[in-house]
């Protein structure tokens, strides 16, 4: 059996919309099963990854997006 090792991976989204810098995010774990670690906003704030919020944020809009920054934001 092989050892999985990490790698880490970065790619530059440009977009208007946070919405869609996360459906971008959806379709690597969709496709692939890896989840993100992160995502860096414009301003430099770094937010973790959180599937829940991203979910009611970019999939179901139940959440706006001052909501889904501050809700990542408390995960660290």
């Amino acid at each position: 059996m092989s050892k999985k090792q990490a790698f880490r991976l970065i790619y530059k989204v440009e977009s208007e919309k946070l919405e869609d810098v996360i459906r971008v995010a959806w379709e690597f774990v969709s496709e692939m099963g890896m989840e993100p670690e992160t995502i860096t906003l414009p301003d430099g704030r770094i937010l973790p990854w959180n599937p829940s919020a991203a979910h009611q944020f970019a999939a179901e809009g139940s959440i706006d997006e001052k909501k889904y920054i501050e809700w990542s934001l408390s995960e660290k």
